[in-house]
């Protein structure tokens, strides 16, 4: 029995309708008017693929392509020369050994891995360089206002950190504002957009304004580089990158405000934190403030670690400090040319926020 079909060559892109004729020795092609016949040998064929509009299509190795609509054609090709008849997908499956099925789902389910915690981590942080940084404010202000329930603000405190920071310059192009909270927890964290906290705890840790400048420094080099919106972007990358496929920012603000409390412990990678501590010298320097208060800020924090065993200082877990990275700091001031001003303001600031009870 013939059945119609239709013939490429793998030379040119145009069909030419003819008959094939199945037999056991392979296929027999018919071209027009039967004045010639094509032989493909069993051997030769390469696969025959079924899909869902009823086409069968057979491959020929030499990269000739027979197309046959007629649905008998499969079952004889299967009955014929079962080994190169192709199958659905479901045949295929459930056709395979067990051992080729486990390879398939540990290749999967490892892509599908690496997928959630490489690729779209990655594609979240370099999303946040695209965001609007009007829509950074308010993202930042909206989280800030979901922490507010849990914290209690300093106002005495606060009120004088502002009078130190009113005195410095730090290069910022966001409206930078800063808070006290009363915690005992030793840390510090910036938000996207310009807002940064300041825990009492911390300042206990401290012995002069340079350290606490130093602080600032620090975490306005974080406000400065978008590493807290980045750092968010990339622990809720799963839902923000859904999100941000439809374009759809509010969802986007829902999500993380959500996650607020959770956004307190946020973590920086070496990377970041190695750039905020350099640009946060260069403010340092850029203030005439003394640039060893950040890296003696630091030795503190790990003086600290060593003095409370099983339990480490919050700034440190969430800004991982290392006597390598205080051994950088210093090697960098030391290349520096740098002058330090006269702060006697910020002396007498200093001893007024740390004399409150």
């Amino acid at each position: 029995m013939k059945y119609p079909a239709r013939y490429f060559d793998g030379k040119s892109a145009r069909p030419q309708q003819v008959q094939v004729e199945v037999t056991r020795q392979g296929l027999n092609i018919h071209l027009e008017d039967d004045q010639q016949v094509v032989f493909w040998e069993q051997e030769s064929i390469r696969e025959v693929m079924a899909n869902s509009s009823s086409v069968n299509r057979i491959h020929h190795r030499d990269g000739a392509l027979l197309e046959v609509e007629d649905p008998d054609f499969l079952k004889t090709i299967r009955i014929t020369f079962p080994e190169q008849a192709g199958q659905s997908i479901a045949d295929r499956l459930s056709a395979m050994k067990w051992q080729t099925m486990v390879s398939i789902v540990v290749i999967v389910g490892v892509a599908v891995f690496l997928l959630a915690w490489t690729v779209i981590p990655w594609m979240g942080e370099q999303a946040a360089g695209y965001v609007p940084q009007s829509y950074e404010e308010d993202l930042g202000e909206s989280i800030y206002e979901a922490m507010l329930p849990g914290m209690e603000v300093d106002s005495q405190r606060t009120e004088l950190l502002e009078q130190m920071v009113s005195r410095a310059d730090f290069k910022s192009g966001y409206p930078l504002r800063f808070v006290v909270v009363k915690d005992e927890q030793k840390n510090a964290f910036a938000l996207p957009g310009g807002r940064i906290v300041v825990y009492s705890g911390i300042l206990e840790v401290m012995n002069d304004h340079a350290e606490l400048m130093g602080l600032l420094s620090h975490e306005v080099s974080h406000v400065n580089h978008r590493h807290s919106l980045r750092a968010i972007f990339r622990q809720l990358s799963t839902y923000l990158f859904v999100s941000l496929i439809f374009n759809d920012l509010s969802a986007v603000s829902s999500i993380v405000v959500d996650q607020a409390q959770q956004l307190q412990s946020l973590s920086y990678s070496r990377e970041l934190e190695k750039e905020a501590d350099l640009e946060g010298l260069e403010l340092m320097i850029h203030n005439r403030f003394d640039p060893m208060g950040m890296p003696d800020l630091f030795k503190n924090m790990l003086e600290k670690e060593d003095e409370f065993t099983g339990s480490i200082p919050e700034f440190l877990s969430t800004h991982p400090v290392s006597t390598e990275r205080i051994d950088y700091l210093k090697k960098e001031i030391k290349r520096s040319n740098y002058q330090v001003a006269d702060h006697a303001e910020l002396d007498e600031a200093w001893e007024k926020l740390k004399s409150l009870p």
